[in-house]
This record gives C-alpha cells, structure tokens and sequence, in this order.
C-alpha cells in the first residue's frame, strides 16, 4: 500500500458551535435529523521498574482520581502524522464537537442498522466539564453496509478523548485498507497506533480515556448463501457495551478493564506496576487505557478486547454503548426491561439517560442506541 499512489479525499467536519446542556440526534434509514433542546439545568516493559519503595513514592505524587488531574494542552498542538502516505476516505462523520456544537445531517438507504440515537448530559449538578465525546460514520468509507459508533470518556481532561474522537476512525480506515480488510487485526492495530500517536507527542503523562467502538458491515455467507451482518466490538476500559435481544436477554459485548479484575492486576504485576486501593498505583482504576503516557510502563495497555458476532435478524433488537455515568446506576437487568417496553432507539435511549440522572449518577453521561 505505501507504493500506491491514492488519490486525495476529503470529507467534511461539523463546525465548532454551542450546545446546550441537553443534545442529542435521531438517525434512521430514511432520514437523520439532530435535535437540540434547552434544559432547567443551565508492550509492557520488562519488570526492572524500581524498587517498591520508588513505586510507592511514584503513587503518592499522583492524585486520586479515576485517572489524574491535570489537564492537557489543546490536541491541535500535538504534531500528529498518521499514515501520511494514504488518503482513504472513512466517509462523514457524525459527532460532538469539542465545543458541543450543533449540526444537521441526513442519511439514506442505510443497511447496517435500521436507526440509532444519541443523547448526553453534562450533569451540572456533579460535574463542571464534559469529559465524554463520540463519533459516528453512519456510512463508514460512504458504504451504506458499514456503520462506525464509538464513544470515549477521558479522565483528567479532554486531550485523548478528543483526539480518539476525531482520528480513530479515520485510523481504522487505513488499517482496513492495509489488511484487506482483516476488522479484527485492523481495530487492534488501530487502537495501539493512536495512544501511541498520542503518547509520542504529548508533554502531559497523566491524561487519557477509555475507547469503545462498534463497527457494523456485511459479509458474504457461503453456508447461507447470503449477505451476513456482523458485528465487531473493541473496547479498552471501562465504556460498556452491551447485545439486547428481543426476549430481552443481555450480552455484554465489552468487557471491563478495571482492578476488580484479578487477571487483569496479575499482568499488571508482571510488567511492574502494583495496585493497591483498587487503583494502579492507587490512582487509575483502568487496568487499560488510551493515553496515561506514565502509566504505559507498568502495563496500562491500549490493546482493546475484540468480539465479533453474527447478527441474528429474528434474534438481536439493539446495541448499546454508554460512558460508565450510565452503568454506575443501571444494571443489566434494568436495561433488559427497559428494552423490552420500547421499540424505538429514541425511547429507549432518553429511557437510559433519564434512568441515570434519576438514579443520581455522579458522571457525565453519554449513549448511543443502534436498533438493528
């Protein structure tokens, strides 16, 4: 691919405007509209990483919180050159500005999902700053049978987030192209190339986000003898995603990269870190991340969990992905019985949202629901 000369395409980006506290958009296959409305609420190292001592006097010059404090510089700053030698196009994306802007887009003939939602809320009551940010490409590299949802929510400021929203997909793309379209090795590969991108040119070390992508497409299937709809997840983190059937059983499509996971502190072990109060160094209760540039030695990986899974027309109804502000208060067999009284990816997301808000969640929440 590096000798292939491609052509250049270029594709739009929403400009940076103002929203409100409440926004959030309707996509279906016929149409897409977003709706804006105003609210009452204004590789691991080897394991010679220093004695324990040096470990813990590294914990203690890092603030307690769910990653670290300090803010990072503007990612416009960061002198980021991805994949100079490719220009493919990922196709249009959709998403949240860093400002939380406003858009309007449309949309048709789509043949990955039948319609999806999205909807946020800053949660001013808890939280001063909007940490969470998505991107959408309903029709990924302009393919009506490839759909692109991601939602990052960073810690300790907004760097990665924002860059992860504005780049991976665009990452993916190339890697597809690279790989002859091998979805599984091309996520990898895509989430190890932007964290390193990011960690390469940032000066702050103690930034970063979680990541969790769906990507839909067709495949052909020789024992059908048809089209196929498959589903990949990749996630790093703690973003969850979850499969709802119709009869309302729920799968977890992502999978939790957090201290309260044994296997995931023995690997942290192994490349030297420690974790105590829950927390790696007692400070980030990741286990996997994309930045925290300081906490890469010591096994705070950004190779993502990937799970692929076949689409069951008569049997799988949505897919949902959520910032943890979401699942601190909504349990899975909540979200099973909210999926089953709603029939519409509207319903049922601002039914999350609200359910989260109510439950007086602490965190920013975000949502997207992909009725399938």
């Amino acid at each position: 691919p590096n000798t292939m000369l491609i052509k250049n395409i270029f594709y739009n980006i929403p400009s940076n405007i103002n929203y409100n506290n409440y926004n959030y958009f309707l996509h279906n296959n016929k149409k897409q509209r977003k709706v804006v409305s105003s609210s009452n609420l204004n590789p691991s190292a080897n394991n010679n990483n220093g004695s324990f001592r040096q470990k813990i006097n590294f914990a203690k010059s890092l603030p307690r919180t769910k990653g670290n404090t300090n803010i990072i510089s503007n990612t416009a700053g960061l002198n980021i050159n991805v994949f100079n030698s490719l220009s493919i196009n990922p196709g249009n994306k959709i998403l949240t500005p860093s400002s939380r802007g406003t858009t309007s887009h449309s949309s048709s003939n789509q043949k990955a999902f039948k319609e999806y939602f999205y909807k946020e809320e800053k949660n001013l009551e808890h939280r001063k700053t909007m940490e969470d940010f998505h991107s959408i490409v309903p029709q990924f590299g302009n393919d009506t049978t490839k759909s692109y949802f991601s939602i990052f929510d960073g810690h300790s400021g907004t760097g990665p987030a924002t860059y992860c929203k504005d780049n991976l997909h665009s990452i993916l793309s190339k890697y597809l192209y690279m790989t002859n379209f091998n979805v599984e090795k091309s996520l990898i590969n895509s989430f190890t190339k932007i964290d390193k991108d990011i960690n390469d040119n940032s000066t702050k070390n103690d930034e970063g986000t979680t990541a969790t992508v769906i990507f839909l497409f067709q495949e052909y299937n020789s024992q059908k003898r048809k089209n196929q709809r498959v589903l990949f997840c990749a996630n790093v983190g703690d973003s969850k995603s979850y499969l709802i059937e119709k009869n309302g059983n729920v799968i977890q499509l992502s999978k939790d990269h957090k201290c309260t996971d044994t296997k995931e502190v023995e690997r942290i072990k192994k490349s030297g870190g420690i974790v105590f109060g829950g927390r790696v160094f007692g400070t980030l209760m990741l286990t996997r991340s994309i930045g925290d540039k300081e906490m890469k030695k010591y096994g705070v990986v950004s190779t993502p969990t990937v799970n692929r899974r076949e689409i069951d027309e008569e049997r799988d109804k949505y897919v949902v992905i959520a910032s943890d502000g979401v699942w601190d208060v909504v349990n899975v067999d909540l979200l099973s019985q909210m999926a089953k009284e709603e029939n519409a990816a509207q319903s049922l997301c601002e039914k999350i949202v609200k359910a989260a808000i109510d439950g007086d969640t602490r965190d920013n929440v975000s949502c997207i629901v992909i009725k399938l």
